[in-house]
């Protein structure tokens, strides 16, 4: 998730995240994430991992405080107009 973000988005840093195993994998699997809320300085992302039969094996949501690329606390993508802002 923290790629995610990092890459479509700017640097953040963890606040929290939420792991649930569902089953074991066995074998190849892939994974999918999203952005589920992008705040002005706060994202809500989830990222799902799956078997290679398909079958969900483990879920994750975090949120994570995005950072201004000089280290400030304001995000470095700037503001469009439509974003949410929290």
């Amino acid at each position: 998730m923290g790629h995610l973000c990092h890459r479509f988005l700017s640097t953040a840093v963890t606040l929290e995240m939420n792991t649930r195993s569902f089953r074991p994998i066995k074998g190849d699997c892939h994974s999918e994430a999203r952005i589920l809320k992008q705040g002005r300085t706060i994202v809500h992302l989830e990222s799902r991992l799956y078997s290679d039969e398909g079958r969900l094996a483990a879920l994750a949501t975090g949120s994570w405080h995005r950072l201004a690329a000089n280290g400030q606390q304001e995000p470095a993508v700037p503001h469009r107009p439509g974003d949410n802002r929290e």
